[in-house]
């Protein structure tokens, strides 16, 4: 003992510094996930929690038609305000640089990208309407449009508030918008004028939103420009909105295949049935998918650490959405049951197929992200752009059947293609495949076991009432699913658990508290 602690000392300082510092980056970086999970899932908790009731209150005053009649009119709108949003601060984040000359040029070269589309959206809105014969499209697109207009000033803010880590702060941004335009929504949904509140809930929330961001950042778009920049900004966000675009035109694209196919009434359905399944994707998959680009950002070049911010993401996503979407997939009737009106039936068949669909998404878009999030543009849109085109194939060759089994057409090739996703990503990172799958076998089996325990225990209370057999199928499902993993998969499941919260399962901590680690990244953001 005394020999190694002699050799021990006998090291130069420079070596024993360098491990020191190593070990300090490694904990910033478990810290840093640590803390913006925290947040981000706080997020989409509240927020998705009272954007769903704010839906089901909404529902009870609209029919299906006119959730069919917005979702159609907005499809285009969010091509800019949702995929150009986040590609436009993935595309700042990648260049680095946040002084005022260059801010103003990522901000005029994506605004005069905002006119073009909205400008687009104004003339195709009568042509649009008449096409699937509905006048208030023509009447909502318009809007929508001008709803875009202020999205590169949101872009510009978000950057600023991701660069640091300050994910608090947008946690603030999501309920206050989500809580301003629910208000308006339902107070919309019992006046005379109940079809505009749907379109009264968006302005205030994106109002909402651009004030609280703007209070933060204190960032206001000026006329100080750098063309140079300028296009080396539009070369950068080109390829992340177009990876953005390809992700979500298949969602996009079933839906206008559904307007052709079916009526309105069918659309609002499975705009029903996506929103209550968001309600729960919300908060697994998007705080994560957020963590993305801010976090390899902080650890590009430092191979170990970007094997670590993939693993944990990937690790702590799949243990929470495998075992949701399955147990929507077997609680659908009681669901809609319990929460929508009985003109609402028939979004349970819908709501299993897209909870189906949604179970392959933490691989599927995970590996596109992280392609964009590691510098690797041109892999991330190959392979989102043949995700896309598979999807869009198999809608287009697909027979005359219903719409649940049309939109589970659409998913076929999902799995193939994320397959080859996962070797491109574990390529770049330079570890196994095997290694990968092996990180997820833990969740899988225990879903596997939860979907039996539930299946039995529902046939076992056939005749119950719908409250009672849900909040039991609940209750014994998420007993079952982590009992397995406490029994059978400890080890993983303890190191998950560190990973969410800097304890074991003994209680005993392991790192600072998550609002604690965000201050701490957010610090070292500054010193850097």
């Amino acid at each position: 003992m005394g020999v190694e602690h002699k050799n021990r000392d006998a090291r130069p300082a420079s070596s024993r510094q360098g491990q020191v510092d190593g070990s300090a980056r490694r904990l910033d970086l478990t810290s840093a996930i640590r803390g913006g999970m925290f947040w981000n899932v706080l997020s989409f908790v509240m927020s998705q929690g009272a954007s769903f009731v704010i839906f089901l209150i909404i529902a009870s005053q609209l029919p299906p038609e006119v959730f069919g009649i917005v979702a159609l009119a907005s499809i285009f709108s969010d091509f800019v305000g949702s995929d150009g949003r986040y590609a436009c601060m993935d595309a700042i984040m990648q260049c680095g640089r946040y002084d005022k000359r260059s801010l103003n040029s990522a901000f005029l070269a994506f605004l005069a990208f905002a006119v073009v589309f909205a400008a687009a959206m104004f003339a195709a809105a009568g042509p649009v309407g008449r096409l699937y014969g509905e006048p208030l499209i023509a009447t909502f697109m318009p809007l929508f449009g001008v709803m875009i207009l202020p999205v590169p000033w949101l872009a510009v803010m978000d950057a600023l508030i991701s660069r640091d880590l300050s994910f608090r702060q947008l946690t603030k941004r999501s309920i206050y918008g989500t809580l301003a335009g629910g208000a308006a929504g339902i107070v919309m949904a019992f006046s005379p004028w109940l079809v505009w509140a749907l379109a009264a809930q968006r302005i205030v929330t994106l109002a909402t939103t651009v004030f609280f961001e703007y209070r933060y950042t204190r960032w206001f778009p000026g006329l100080t420009v750098n063309w140079a920049m300028a296009r080396n900004f539009a070369g950068r966000f080109l390829p992340l909105w177009v990876i953005s675009a390809f992700g979500q035109i298949a969602p996009r694209f079933l839906l206008v295949f559904f307007g052709l196919r079916f009526d309105g009434f069918t659309i609002g359905l499975l705009r029903a049935a996506n929103r209550i399944v968001e309600s729960v994707q919300g908060p697994i998959i998007n705080p994560i998918m957020g963590l993305w680009f801010p976090l390899m950002a902080k650890v590009r070049g430092n191979l170990e650490g970007e094997r670590q911010v993939y693993r944990d993401l990937t690790h702590n996503v799949v243990l929470l959405a495998f075992p949701a979407f399955a147990g929507l997939i077997l609680v659908a009737d009681d669901v809609v049951s319990v929460f929508l009106p009985e003109r609402y039936a028939g979004v349970a068949p819908l709501m299993r197929a897209v909870s189906l669909a949604t179970m392959a998404a933490p691989i599927a878009w995970f590996s596109g992200v992280a392609m964009a999030a590691l510098g690797l543009n041109r892999a991330s849109l190959i392979y989102t752009g043949a995700g896309a085109i598979g999807c869009v194939c198999a809608l287009l060759v697909a027979p005359k059947i219903d719409a649940p089994w049309l939109y589970l057409t659409t998913s076929i090739p999902t799995p193939l293609i994320a397959a080859v996703g996962v070797a491109v990503v574990n390529r770049r990172l330079q570890q196994s495949n095997l290694q990968y799958y092996a990180g997820l076998v833990p969740p899988v089996l225990a879903t596997i076991a939860m979907v039996l325990g539930v299946w039995g225990l529902q046939h076992f209370l056939v005749g119950v009432g719908e409250v009672l057999r849900l909040g039991l199928c609940g209750v014994v499902g998420a007993a079952v699913y982590l009992g397995w993993l406490f029994i059978f998969h400890r080890p993983w499941l303890v190191e998950r658990i560190k990973m969410l919260t800097g304890r074991d399962l003994s209680g005993r901590r392991h790192s600072k508290a998550p609002g604690e680690l965000v201050a701490a990244s957010g610090s070292n953001t500054a010193e850097a």
